[in-house]
């Protein structure tokens, strides 16, 4: 029997998830980089620290719409179905995913992410003016705001306005999330920092790769527990420090009680209404995310309050505390596992790989790329023997015939190859002169300068030929040789003459 799928999740992460964890999971599958192919399919959550959550995992053949209903249909059977509790989910519409939520979770919360979908809006709709009208459309949290910049786009290029509107704005559109997840998160990055965390198991055989990863959540569980000892404060620190940028930014404002736990704030571009009491604002940035805004800040601090004691409860230490405050047990050896009376599985088919194994991920369009590395996409390979295009010297299957006479290379090379090669030590070195204005041409002993070569410094052409004069070899240096304090009785040559052969003396 041919093991096809295997779906794992152990009992510390489903607990930790359904004790404290928001009710937001991230979905997306990786290929194998191992011998055997197949995808791994992982669901995520966020901590109180913000920080990705791994809840389980799975390795099925390949992306398709039976294998996400199966992955889909263990999900629900660990933490509940998600109608009932609230769930949200954001995934970047991979295939079959789509299919399987009309067939299982029809009226869940489920977003896209917005980096994927910019990517595909970019491929037909270019330009930065559109970028900022796709971006500020996506990332109003009101709905007046999100509809100004719909009409906004829908002026400067109404086939653009159309393929937004295409999809439904509660799937894409900040304005139309539900607060019930507190998550204001638009991209599904969460996938990236999973996959970078499993980066080197992805390299293994499966029962490897799930044994290391295994290991990375018993070491994951214990330092963060270890790591909770060090916040200070009720907050975690992730939320703590945004908090404190929140505060910074809320100076200047104007704040106006309304009596109760109402209050007006004007700030420099609009007024808002806080309710310190129901945790909201108008702008909805509270609302949402869980964590007060400016206005609500300045309004607390005006009611002599906390803005700490105001944040939502998945944020603080002890909500960190009771999700990683379980452990998963070690396991012994293989040998001595109890003996099962059924057939053994057989692993699937090794895939034979052709060309180079690729380790590194696609990287898309509007992702940034390495500044220091140098990229030959959209550039013509140019033959530097024999000046066609295509190919590089390396590849260059024609025969020395051809490319001495095409090229200028190759002309330079046929004008210096009957002169003789012999040099001494010290002679032409890879690399850019030394020295400035420093010109030679040499004969007799020395090789002639080859114009594809750089040419030999002044400080080697010395240590080569010591104590040389022009009389005993042909051979003329434009160059001032000056004393130094490394040579002291080193003479003053020009033209190949002695001009002078004062000594040297260092000045005090």
């Amino acid at each position: 029997m041919t093991c096809q799928r295997i779906f794992i999740s152990f009992d510390a992460q489903i607990k930790g998830f359904l004790a404290s964890c928001r009710p937001f999971i991230g979905l997306d599958a990786c290929f194998l980089k191992g011998p055997f192919a197949g995808q791994l399919m992982h669901a995520t959550g966020r901590d109180a620290n913000d920080q990705i959550y791994p809840l389980c995992m799975a390795v099925v053949e390949a992306e398709l719409k039976d294998s996400w209903v199966w992955f889909l249909e263990n999900l629900t059977t660990i933490v509940g179905r998600p109608e009932q509790r609230g769930r949200c989910f954001m995934s970047d519409r991979q295939k079959g995913l789509i299919e399987a939520f009309k067939k299982l979770m029809l009226d869940v919360e489920h977003r896209f992410c917005l980096r994927h979908m910019y990517a595909n809006f970019s491929k037909t709709y270019r330009g930065k003016e559109l970028k900022d009208m796709f971006w500020g459309a996506a990332s109003a949290y009101t709905k007046p705001e999100f509809e100004e910049h719909m009409e906004i786009l829908k002026s400067a290029n109404k086939d653009a306005h159309e393929w937004m509107v295409r999809e439904v704005p509660e799937v894409w559109a900040r304005s139309f999330y539900n607060p019930r997840s507190k998550v204001n998160r638009m991209d599904n990055n969460m996938r990236e920092e999973f996959n970078n965390w499993i980066q080197e198991a992805r390299d293994m055989p499966i029962l490897t790769m799930l044994e290391t990863i295994k290991r990375q959540l018993m070491a994951r569980y214990v330092a963060r527990l270890e790591y909770s000892n060090k916040f200070n404060g009720p907050l975690c620190p992730n939320i703590k420090k945004k908090l404190g940028y929140k505060i910074v930014n809320a100076s200047g404002m104007q704040v106006i009680y309304c009596g109760g736990t109402l209050f007006e704030v004007t700030g420099t571009d609009k007024t808002c209404v806080v309710d310190i009491g129901e945790h909201t604002c108008t702008c909805k940035k509270w609302d949402v995310s869980g964590v007060p805004c400016n206005h609500a800040c300045v309004a607390i601090l005006t009611h002599k309050g906390r803005p700490e004691d105001y944040v939502h409860p998945y944020y603080t230490r002890k909500t960190f505390i009771k999700t990683y405050n379980y452990r998963i047990n070690p396991l012994p050896d293989k040998t001595m596992w109890p003996k099962q009376p059924y057939d053994p599985i057989e692993p699937p088919p090794v895939r034979a790989k052709s060309g180079r194994p690729k380790k590194a991920r696609r990287k898309g369009e509007d992702e940034p790329n390495n500044p220091f590395k140098v990229r030959k996409h959209h550039i013509t390979l140019r033959c530097r023997q024999c000046g066609t295009f295509g190919h590089n010297k390396r590849t260059c299957k024609k025969p020395q015939e051809a490319w001495v006479k095409n090229t200028y290379y190759g002309k330079q090379k046929a004008k210096y190859s009957g002169q003789s090669s012999g040099t001494k030590r010290g002679g032409t070195r890879g690399g850019r002169t030394r020295g400035a204005g420093i010109t030679s041409t040499l004969s007799g002993k020395a090789k002639a300068a080859d114009p594809l070569q750089p040419q030999r410094t002044l400080k080697r052409l010395k240590k080569a030929g010591e104590g040389w004069n022009s009389s005993q070899h042909s051979t003329t240096i434009e160059a001032h040789n000056p004393p130094s304090k490394f040579n002291p009785s080193a003479p003053l040559i020009r033209n190949g003459k002695v001009v002078s052969t004062k000594s040297f003396v260092k000045s005090s």
